[in-house]
C-alpha cells in the first residue's frame, strides 16, 4: 500500500497573509485597521492556537488558521 502524503495546501495562504497582513485588514475591514497601532509589531499566534486546539474536534489540519495579536491604540470617538 503507498504511504499516505500529507499535503500543506494552506500554507501559501498563511504565507501570503502574513505577508500582507496590514492591507488585507485595511480591506477587508477598514475600522478594525484604524484601531490597531501598526508602529507595534504583530505576533501571529497560529502554533499557540495548534497547541489549544490539538485532541479537539478540530486538530491538526483544521487548526492550522492564522491568529494574531495586534496592539490596539486609542482612537478618538465623537464628543470625545
Amino acid at each position: 500500500m503507498p504511504k499516505k502524503v500529507r499535503t500543506n495546501f494552506d500554507g501559501a495562504w498563511k504565507t501570503a497573509l502574513e505577508q500582507f497582513f496590514e492591507p488585507a485588514i485595511a480591506f477587508f475591514r477598514p475600522q478594525i485597521h484604524a484601531a490597531i497601532d501598526w508602529n507595534q509589531p504583530i505576533t501571529f499566534l497560529d502554533d499557540e492556537l495548534r497547541q489549544i486546539m490539538r485532541g479537539g474536534p478540530m486538530s491538526a489540519p483544521a487548526a492550522s488558521t492564522n491568529s494574531s495579536k495586534c496592539t490596539s491604540r486609542t482612537v478618538a470617538r465623537n464628543g470625545s
